[in-house]
């Protein structure tokens, strides 16, 4: 399991990329391609910067399902292949994501993802601002859709 720091460290990194990329574009938008690289780089200081002292929010949630043998493969084209973490021992499969949600899918969440058994729990955490746009909540539901959607199927 990740520690609130790595957890930190991925969120920041993540919204920081949103935010260079943010206003990036809105400088390409305007004609100015001539900031465009600053602007990236601003942008992205200063998310991270923000996102250091937003707090970070967390939910756990278990889902049944019938059979643990494609999780794994699941888990990985939820994610495009691109986790962070995986693990698979003594029948424990063990995965870490980020999944874009939130309002217009801009906010990064971290899931943590257990298998044991038809048991999956999955941890959710996120970067909340002043406006919650319940990232943990709409990310577990979207997982939880795509897992019980695709092993019922």
């Amino acid at each position: 399991m990740l520690d609130d720091k790595q957890i930190d460290n991925i969120l920041r990194g993540k919204l920081s990329d949103v935010g260079g990329h943010s206003l990036g574009a809105i400088q390409r938008t305007l004609g100015r391609y001539w900031i465009v690289d600053f602007s990236i780089r601003l942008g992205a200081a200063s998310t991270n910067a923000v996102a250091k002292i937003l707090k970070t929010d967390y939910k756990t949630e278990n889902v049944e399902v019938n059979s643990q043998t494609d999780i794994p493969r699941l888990v990985k084209k939820y994610f495009n292949d691109r986790l962070i973490s995986e693990e698979n021992e003594n029948g424990i499969y063990y995965a870490v994501g980020v999944k874009a949600s939130g309002f217009f899918n801009m906010n990064p969440c971290v899931l943590e993802i257990v298998s044991k058994s038809n048991n999956i729990q999955v941890s959710a955490h996120a970067k909340e601002g002043l406006i919650k746009q319940k990232t943990c909540s709409k990310a577990i539901a979207s997982l939880k859709a795509y897992l019980l959607g695709t092993v019922a199927a």
